[in-house]
């Protein structure tokens, strides 16, 4: 029985973060994996789970889950959108509050421990090489595999890179990365698209 919840909006495309409660809630690990199973797919059909439902998705016992959840609601990153009632007892179904995060600066520059940012970074890295194994462990997607010319985006790109750049040129490069993180991925789901998964820290290091 689906029980009557308060009404809740539809997700932000883009959350954000101009607060350091809610950069450190984004640091830990399993917070992240969390919320990033719950951002999965697209902005017209986000999942709404149980935390019976997400501890079965990242393989984990519910019991682990719970006060990392009510951590996340606690800093509106993600909301319940429905209960209903298990066997006399009411069950929460969570879903995200946003499809994507970003880091405001003045937050980046000065109200921020570097380590709080540091460890979202690892946690962003670790959760998504996760990913990306479980998808190639299960077949879903092939490294080796040849694909037909109407399917090129399924052949993966992989890329470690360093080179010495001038100043100006590093920083266009940096801006067209921004730029197109910001073109393909926010606001921009197509109902019948294919998911694209893609991880990138671009930074230039002091001498």
């Amino acid at each position: 029985m689906v029980l009557p919840t308060a009404a809740v909006g539809d997700p932000a495309p883009v959350r954000l973060v101009n607060d350091v409660e809610t950069l450190r809630v984004l640091s830990d690990p399993l917070r992240l994996a969390i919320l990033r199973l719950l951002m999965r797919g697209a902005s017209h059909a986000p999942p709404i789970l149980s935390v019976k439902e997400m501890a079965a998705e990242l393989e984990e016992p519910p019991t682990k889950l719970y006060r990392h959840i009510k951590q996340l609601e606690a800093c509106g990153l993600i909301v319940v959108a429905e209960t209903r009632l298990v066997s006399g007892i009411v069950e929460y179904r969570y879903r995200t509050g946003q499809f994507g995060l970003r880091w405001d600066s003045a937050l980046v520059g000065q109200a921020a421990d570097p380590s709080d940012l540091l460890a979202i970074d690892m946690a962003s890295c670790e959760s998504f090489l996760q990913d990306y194994a479980a998808a190639v462990t299960s077949g879903k997607v092939r490294i080796e595999q040849q694909t037909s010319p109407e399917t090129p985006y399924r052949n993966p790109v992989s890329a470690v890179v360093e080179a010495r750049l001038s100043p100006q040129r590093a920083t266009q490069l940096r801006d067209r990365l921004a730029a197109l993180v910001d073109e393909y991925f926010h606001g921009s789901d197509d109902e019948d698209g294919v998911p694209v998964h893609m991880s990138l820290i671009f930074y230039s290091p002091e001498e």
